[in-house]
């Protein structure tokens, strides 16, 4: 009798342990379904509460999430507004920069070419007077050549009235020292000698 209440014993806890075994097995079906499925196991009785507060649990993730992505959104478009803005102050900059260099080398053009224009006015004052002062001496150059051609022909002419008015009588002695009249009254002596009869100026 008592055997057979051991062996009715052994029967029920194999029962027991393969129920046991075979609700396990159920249970790690289940939770890998819902790891599968984003849903966790439950069982018939508590399904609906579990599966509710998971549920407000993503919905709390989620709208977290969302929370940081639009922080994150407004975080992004703020740095780009303030890149634009930079980026442009930056063009601001620069387009200021060439301007400013561009004026000043104007400037400097401009100042050069105001030199130059000074310069070739005083040039060409100076090249008036130069050609005034030219014409003046071609003028008086013109009146010297006249002058000299002038001049030249009274000496012609006095020489050829010179060699008409004058007479060389060869064979009288020279004397440096007698004086002009000593020499012309030697020589209307000789006149007088050989009958040529010459005035004598008293």
């Amino acid at each position: 009798m008592s055997k057979v209440k051991s062996k009715n014993v052994q029967i029920r806890k194999r029962k027991e342990h393969s129920s046991s075994l075979s609700d396990i097995s159920s249970e790690l079906s289940s939770f890998l379904g819902y790891c599968r499925q984003g849903v966790k196991p439950a069982t018939k009785k508590h399904r609906v509460t579990k599966s509710s507060v998971h549920e407000s649990s993503l919905d709390s993730r989620n709208a977290s999430l969302q929370k940081e992505m639009a922080a994150s959104s407004v975080i992004t478009n703020q740095m780009l507004m303030n890149q634009l803005k930079l980026n442009e102050i930056t063009m601001e900059n620069i387009k200021l920069d060439i301007v400013n260099t561009i004026n000043e080398r104007i400037r400097n053009l401009e100042k050069q070419i105001s030199d130059i224009t000074s310069e070739n006015t005083k040039l060409k004052l100076q090249v008036g007077v130069i050609t005034n002062q030219n014409n003046q001496l071609e003028t008086e150059l013109q009146d010297t050549k006249d002058l000299a051609a002038s001049s030249l022909q009274k000496v012609n002419d006095l020489e050829q009235w010179t060699r008409r008015s004058s007479v060389r009588i060869y064979g009288l002695p020279d004397n440096q020292k007698e004086s002009f009249t000593e020499s012309i009254n030697k020589s209307l002596d000789v006149f007088d000698k050989i009958g040529v009869q010459m005035p004598r100026n008293t």
